[in-house]
């Protein structure tokens, strides 16, 4: 912005975020801001669409996290509201999952087949001993691309309905 719209900007909010949490002020300048400068508020939204990118973030012990950051806003919404929806569907049907289980559970389903529905299908590489295999002991496994998980999880994921084994002998 420039120094006059941020003078203008800053005039029209001087009464206005009292009292006011930081989501409120945030929708509060970015309505300001359009109104005063709809043009930089179109190359700003412009610019930052541009930067959208898909970042996986390594977690605790057996999880992980995938986020779309700066996503158009309306493609966000519809996923949001499709993922949601889904999750909605399966609580009504008497699941005890809670409904953020569920999403994040839909949302995986989705991306892994297009589909929103249990039992999907992934392929991922683990690494494991087989007496860990077998539960003669508990050593970690490794999962490609994130790392150590622990035995109990890996012995899971090995035995999954779905799971497809492909053996490598090694020395």
């Amino acid at each position: 912005m420039s120094d006059d719209n941020a003078l203008a900007a800053d005039a029209l909010l001087e009464d206005r975020l009292a009292g006011k949490n930081t989501a409120q002020i945030r929708r509060a300048v970015n309505r300001v801001a359009t109104t005063v400068d709809p043009e930089g508020a179109s190359r700003r939204a412009e610019h930052n669409r541009a930067g959208r990118r898909l970042r996986m973030r390594h977690g605790g012990t057996g999880v992980a996290s995938i986020e779309i950051e700066d996503g158009p806003v309306e493609k966000v919404a519809a996923a949001y509201t499709r993922i949601d929806r889904g999750a909605r569907a399966l609580k009504a049907g008497g699941e005890t999952r809670t409904l953020d289980q569920l999403r994040a559970d839909v949302a995986l389903d989705l991306l892994l087949s297009g589909q929103g529905g249990a039992g999907e299908r992934s392929e991922v590489f683990l690494y494991m001993d087989l007496a860990t295999y077998l539960g003669l002991n508990e050593d970690p496994g490794e999962l490609a691309g994130h790392g150590s998980i622990p035995a109990p999880l890996a012995r899971k994921i090995a035995s999954s309905a779905d799971t497809v084994l492909r053996r490598i002998i090694t020395d």
